[in-house]
């Protein structure tokens, strides 16, 4: 189960930053396989209150920018690797400002 945080993710140490996408990663990967599929990046979106406008192209997209081996999975040095730059910029809006290219 997701809790969001009180505090800022912009506050985060690197160590604290790594520390919570290594949680994050292991709540989104349900199954516990190593890594996240489109339908697990999907219920996380959900469960943390992600508003998309076109929720199967939306999550199409958001996946293809996390997977950046195209193998079809999501392994946790590419979520790493996405999110904690977002997080460092952004901090909670980090949705809003990740490069999804």
């Amino acid at each position: 189960k997701l809790i969001r945080r009180k505090s800022s993710l912009a506050d985060l140490t690197p160590e604290l930053t790594r520390k919570a996408l290594l949680e994050a990663f292991a709540e989104a990967d349900a199954d516990h396989s190593g890594f996240v599929d489109r339908s697990e990046l999907a219920g996380v979106l959900a469960k943390i209150g992600v508003q998309l406008q076109n929720p199967a192209d939306d999550v199409e997209a958001i996946f293809e920018a996390l997977d950046m081996d195209g193998d079809g999975t999501v392994d946790v040095a590419e979520f790493c690797a996405k999110f904690e730059p977002a997080i460092k910029r952004g901090g909670s809006s980090m949705m809003g400002k990740m490069d999804l290219d």
